[in-house]
């Protein structure tokens, strides 16, 4: 699921980075910390894999803060399928 909706972003043409992180809330600041050394990015996605789960409610808390605190001029996208992906982008890199 993940490559096709990678490349259904891609064909709408969004250029961007492809990052996914782990369900461990430690891991995915790791990773986030990691991604975003020495890179800006306008906006960011969260999917609904992560927002729409309860059980993942520490794991969204801690990404949304941890991009904020990574980038405080972020914009944050959120999709509740892959499907929708491309317009919650839009949303926001329409306004940049």
């Amino acid at each position: 699921m993940r490559k096709r909706s990678w490349a259904a972003l891609q064909a709408t043409g969004i250029d961007g980075e492809e990052g996914y992180v782990s369900l461990d809330p430690d891991e995915a600041e790791a990773e986030l910390r990691r991604l975003f050394d020495g890179h800006s990015f306008g906006v960011v996605l969260i999917g609904g894999g992560i927002k729409n789960v309860p059980e993942y409610t520490v794991l969204f808390e801690r990404i949304v803060n941890v991009l904020i605190d990574l980038q405080p001029d972020i914009r944050l996208s959120f999709s509740s399928h892959p499907t929708n992906a491309p317009e919650a982008l839009q949303r926001w890199l329409k306004r940049s």
